[in-house]
């Protein structure tokens, strides 16, 4: 296949963008990830894994399958006029760089997250030819029009037709110029659209209008992460993670010999062995259902505030950023878990009641001890799973020797 871009004409539309519809629904419905985490995701299923990178973009395709119901992604597409012979009429296709098909051993867990792919079309006026040789007649018959069609214009302004008439070169498809672009569909999206800055933009650009979040793994994507992910939760993502790199920090380096995301971790633990964690992911979101639902209602109902009700929305958030920041605090405490800690407070209550000093109760409840029971459900779940997770053998139970060196060897190249 030989690919040309018939340049230096506009024709209405075409110079438009994949447009995906603004929607009004709450955000835990629908999420937009790359097809990088996904395939990332599978790989932690089939092997191997080599880089630390593709852990991280596994835990950010987590976070995207456990709090949304639905997964949606953008893949790159560019519209041709696909030349099977000089005979024929030319075809109008649309080609992607589809990589659907490399997902199989996660396929079910993707049906489960009502996966779909939408393409986002970058690019108009790409001309394709079987060979070089039908290229060069089509492109040597397209300029002998295009000389036929400039005399005659040239004759008719000379005559007086033209009098009155904005020149220009765009009125006709016929007064472009070929270039060359790729010698295949694959190189194309390879040394064409992953070097264009521009056209990786216009890629993006249907995600924040679509108004839902979205979650970048591919480097290529993921410096354009302040374009797209206006409508991410990074006030629960971003409090959890910055605890979590201090437990890395204080506690895992020493455990673990590579770094290990908190999804991940808790996916990790749960799952037996490497072909059960898509069924495990599927569990997981199910576990949190209801817990996304909820965290996503108070994160849509702040941002629907701040116009209008800032002080409301700030109160939301606020309380958002603190229960994401007391997970690992609670999680990994040293002075007694999660259920001991929820049984004093009871036991508190009940002896208060018991003593007839009711107005201690008012006392306990506005308590530190009252608020480690956390008004955002997602969190009370994730501390739960954090307390069960085996540490000792949480990497050796699903990876290689070798695939722990190529990971350990990833973190300085």
């Amino acid at each position: 296949m030989i690919l040309y871009r018939l340049t230096d004409y506009t024709i209405d539309g075409y110079n438009a963008t994949y447009k995906l519809e603004t929607e009004i629904s709450p955000s835990v419905e629908k999420c937009y990830v790359d097809i990088h985490a996904l395939l990332s995701l599978e790989k932690l299923v089939t092997g191997p894994i080599t880089k630390l990178e593709e852990l991280l973009s596994i835990e950010t395709a987590l976070r995207a399958l456990v709090f949304h119901d639905s997964v949606h992604f953008l893949q790159p597409a560019y519209e041709e006029f696909y030349f099977s012979s000089l005979e024929n009429k030319p075809i109008r296709l649309i080609n992607s760089e589809s990589k659907e098909s490399e997902i199989s051993e996660t396929l079910e867990l993707m049906r489960h997250a009502n996966f779909h792919g939408h393409n986002s079309t970058v690019d108009f006026q790409i001309y394709c030819f079987n060979d070089d040789k039908t290229a060069q007649k089509y492109i040597s018959q397209y300029n002998a029009r295009k000389h036929q069609i400039l005399q005659q214009e040239k004759l008719q302004e000379k005559n007086g037709h033209l009098s009155g008439i904005k020149k220009t070169s765009l009125l006709h498809m016929d007064k472009g110029n070929f270039v060359h672009l790729a010698n295949s569909r694959e190189e194309y999206f390879e040394d064409i659209f992953k070097k264009s800055e521009t056209l990786v933009k216009k890629f993006l650009r249907p995600i924040p209008a679509g108004g839902k979040p979205a979650y970048l793994t591919d480097p290529l994507f993921k410096k354009h992460i302040e374009q797209v992910g206006k409508f991410n939760p990074t006030s629960f993502f971003h409090s959890l993670d910055n605890d979590w790199r201090k437990f890395e920090n204080k506690s895992l380096k020493y455990i673990l010999k590579i770094p290990i995301s908190p999804l991940l971790a808790i996916l990790l633990n749960r799952a037996s062995s490497r072909s059960a964690i898509p069924s495990e992911i599927i569990a997981m979101r199910e576990e949190f259902q209801s817990a996304r639902a909820e965290l996503w209602h108070h994160l849509d109902d702040a941002m629907l505030r701040s116009t209008d009700d800032p002080e409301v929305a700030f109160r939301i958030m606020t309380m958002i950023e603190n229960d994401a920041k007391n997970i690992v605090p609670r999680a990994f405490r040293t002075d007694g878990q999660i259920f001991p800690f929820i049984f004093k407070f009871f036991g508190r209550i009940l002896l208060s009641e018991n003593l007839g000093i009711q107005d201690s109760i008012s006392d306990v409840l506005q308590s530190d001890v009252a608020r480690s029971i956390h008004s955002v459900e997602a969190a009370n779940i994730l501390i739960q799973n954090f307390q069960k997770i085996e540490w000792s053998n949480l990497l050796s139970k699903h990876f290689s020797d070798a695939e722990i060196n190529h990971i350990m060897e990833s973190q300085w190249s």
